[in-house]
């Protein structure tokens, strides 16, 4: 900064803080979500595309800038899904922090300033109760630590003893920020706990999902009124619209389902929609298996499933405990035999029996059975394209494999692995049009081959029934013995009739 006044004046607004604290390259649009949010009683309401870098940015910068100006402030982030926040949010933030020194602390889920006292705080959205009991205190002025602070920063840019008193004074009032990130995915009674918070700054950021919820409402004239509303594309964001692999990427996406297909409005366009009524599963469904809160049930049940294929694709390798399942790694090896070998060692690192492992046999996949078999691990074939064991309601495996594990994520059963991948290629998946047993649309229409999704469905394909496991019968009502002790295996934690019976009335997909 060449005088004073303009370093006071720049660091003193997020966006200012962001470019000349972190040395950050904002986009325009980020530079105004940012700045909107500097008043004492701002809301603002962010939609965005996919991989727009509302986290990773504009939610990181604006946590820091909060700490480090505000004394004793607080910072109250939450989303849906834990792992928004330890994967998504807490490493650029730790990234972050490592350019302004060691006052700074950046943990698993909480991060604080030493020097102001501030600190922010995070959860996942699970129990409304702890979106309560936060709000903004009158707070004594500035501690000696906020005082070195400043006199740290003043010295580096010449400031006055007054000029740093300007920035002291600013901040008698101690704020209190809430961030909501994925907004979508957070139900409306944390929401409307977070009402009662009196917050000082307010941001709601998300991806677009259907048009329904709280966050909907912030975007629409429901509620339009009282937020600054932000919309965010593709086209306004450089790394993707601007970089030759990623365009491509999305202008295939656009060219293969069309620009009102409900993926590409929202991952490109920024755009809410109805999910059509042929869509196999619903964005709710798959998220709610995914954000941690389905109860675990039918731990020592072990499998694993691999979904094969050749020329250097993925080949993704799952494996489930229980009704828990979790991404073990993939392979992109052109060389088969090398392929066998890296799985077989990997299988025994789990400790898996040849009998405990599925996959699937169409294609390439039944040459390279054949070499698992001449290693002394024959596999359990699976056959997408073979008859269903249901013919009147299923063309064929496949999709009755895939209507069979969407029907478990709408009661709760399964617990899914968050990995962005298995939920877009999940998302994709359609049904035709038509009368007569119900049929998925062609692999090859879809982005890319459902790899991750394929193994998944192979791997709770038979995956034991709780509703018979634990005497739960077709209307939703618990038939525990006094005991509470399920016919096998553990009690799972919180696991009651209700879960059997959500929306089963009401599914298309039963049979």
């Amino acid at each position: 900064m060449s005088t004073r006044a303009e370093y006071l004046d720049a660091v003193s607004s997020p966006a200012g803080y962001g470019l000349v604290r972190l040395g950050l390259d904002l986009y325009p649009w980020q530079v105004e979500v940012l700045d909107s949010l500097e008043g004492v009683g701002s809301r603002v309401s962010l939609r965005t595309c996919n991989e727009s870098g509302k986290t990773s940015v504009v939610i990181a910068s604006l946590l820091m800038w909060h700490m480090e100006t505000f004394p004793g402030s607080l910072g109250i982030t939450t989303s849906g899904v834990y792992r928004q926040i330890t994967q998504q949010l807490y490493p650029p933030c730790r990234a972050i922090s490592s350019r302004l020194g060691d006052h700074i602390r950046v943990r698993s889920d909480t991060m604080d300033c030493s020097t102001t006292g501030s600190r922010v705080v995070s959860f996942s959205t699970d129990d409304a109760g702890n979106a309560e009991g936060y709000h903004s205190l009158l707070l004594p002025a500035a501690s000696a630590g906020v005082e070195e602070w400043a006199r740290a920063v003043g010295r580096g840019c010449g400031l006055t003893e007054d000029e740093m008193g300007e920035i002291l004074a600013g901040s008698r009032r101690s704020s209190l920020l809430i961030v909501v990130d994925e907004a979508k995915t957070v139900p409306d009674e944390i929401f409307h706990a977070f009402e009662r918070c009196h917050a000082t700054r307010v941001l709601v950021a998300s991806s677009p999902g259907r048009p329904v919820g709280y966050f909907y409402e912030t975007q629409s004239e429901k509620q339009g009124h009282r937020w600054k509303r932000f919309h965010v594309q593709a086209k306004d964001c450089d790394h993707l619209w601007h970089d030759a692999a990623k365009r491509a990427e999305l202008e295939d996406q656009i060219k293969t389902f069309g620009s009102e297909h409900p993926l590409v409005k929202s991952m490109v366009f920024g755009e809410f929609a109805d999910v059509v009524g042929l869509s196999v599963f619903r964005a709710e469904d798959v998220s709610y298996s995914m954000c941690g809160m389905v109860p675990t049930w039918g731990v020592g049940d072990r499998r694993a499933s691999l979904d094969l294929s050749g020329g250097g694709d993925s080949a993704p390798l799952y494996q489930r405990n229980g009704n828990v399942v979790s991404f073990v790694r993939e392979w992109h090896e052109r060389d088969h035999k090398r392929l066998v070998r890296e799985v077989i060692r990997e299988l025994v690192r789990l400790h898996l029996r040849p009998e405990q492992v599925s996959a699937d046999c169409g294609g390439l996949g039944g040459p390279i059975l054949t070499e698992f078999a001449d290693q002394g691990w024959r596999l359990s074939p699976v056959d997408f394209g073979g008859k269903a064991r249901n013919p009147k309601a299923y063309t064929n495996r496949r999709a009755e494999m895939y209507l069979t594990l969407s029907q478990r994520l709408r009661r709760h059963e399964v617990v899914l692995p968050d990995v962005a991948r298995l939920r877009d290629e999940l998302l994709f998946q359609e049904l035709v049009d038509k009368d007569g047993p119900l049929q998925l649309v062609e692999k090859r229409l879809l982005p890319h081959s459902p790899d991750h999704a394929d193994a998944v469905v192979m791997l709770c394909d038979d995956m034991a029934d709780p509703r018979e496991l634990y005497g739960i019968d077709w209307k939703g009502e618990a038939q525990y013995p006094d005991s509470r002790t399920p016919k096998t295996g553990p009690n799972p934690p919180g696991l009651t009739g209700e879960l059997a019976d959500q929306e089963l009335s009401r599914s298309i997909f039963w049979s």
